[in-house]
């Protein structure tokens, strides 16, 4: 993937095509970014944690970043054009254009669909599931591992479950827990959003336990009759060598599971 040329001198002006609502993500390093023409507000997420608001002509000046989340919230399709790099404008004036229709001019050559996403296309987007079920009073784990050597973080953005006892709907507490022991574990490949793509270095891993394996990071009660999802508006991390579980706290139960996740270079 090509960035941007990273150049403390450098400012490029960038149009993109949006679909009404539509987040966007571009891979680009700098510290200045200018929403310069469009319609309506927009929001602007970096990959230092900043998530503001703009509207056309407004302005962000914030530390270094290597990506930025763009999403329209004027609800209609539309074209908008950024300034964004390295420097700040003083003239209001900035030599040419790159238009974004395909994304060749920052990234590989792929042409922008209205529901695409940049990390889809670069085969980054991972998804995999599990069905097990418990037996013998044992506890239900279904996670994604990250393995030890993998040099990559990953970056848990859904999960999706639904637990069954004796042919109906189950209404228990769900919990996460993180462990970076890999003794429960039977690894399966994942499948990338990009088809035909190679599977990524997580893996989605199941077991079953006597007690709740690894430490507690969170829980939820997952209504009955209804699927469980949680769609995270800030990603969980995984680092190398550590495991994400979902585990359902009744034993003895039937539990499907399913992750989708992003991978990124350490």
């Amino acid at each position: 993937m090509n960035m941007l040329p990273k150049s403390h001198q450098s400012l490029q002006t960038l149009k993109f095509p949006f679909i009404a609502n539509q987040e966007i993500n571009v891979p680009v390093n700098g510290t200045y970014f200018k929403y310069e023409s469009g319609s309506g507000e927009i929001s602007v997420k970096t990959t230092e944690g900043l998530n503001i608001k703009r509207d056309v002509g407004g302005a962000i000046k914030c530390s270094e970043f290597s990506e930025l989340r763009i999403q329209d919230l004027s609800g209609a399709d539309d074209t908008k054009v950024f300034t964004i790099g390295y420097g700040e404008i003083k003239d209001n004036s900035v030599s040419g254009t790159i238009d974004v229709d395909t994304i060749g001019s920052i990234i590989d050559p792929v042409l922008i669909g209205a529901n695409q996403d940049l990390d889809s296309i670069n085969g980054k987007v991972f998804r995999g599931g599990k069905s097990v079920t418990g037996a013998g009073g044992n506890y239900v784990h279904i996670g994604v591992r990250n393995p030890a050597l993998s040099g990559i973080n990953i970056f848990i953005d859904n999960i999706n479950s639904i637990m069954t006892d004796g042919g109906s709907y189950g209404s228990s507490q769900l919990t996460m827990t993180i462990i970076n022991d890999s003794s429960l574990l039977t690894p399966q490949d994942s499948l990338n959003h990009k088809i035909n793509e190679s599977t990524g270095a997580g893996k989605i891993v199941s077991g079953i336990h006597t007690s709740i394996y690894g430490t507690e990071y969170d829980y939820f009660i997952a209504p009955t009759g209804s699927q469980f999802n949680l769609n995270l508006k800030n990603s969980i991390l995984i680092p190398p060598d550590y495991t994400l579980f979902l585990v359902c706290k009744m034993t003895t139960i039937y539990m499907n599971a399913s992750f989708e996740w992003r991978e990124k270079a350490i």
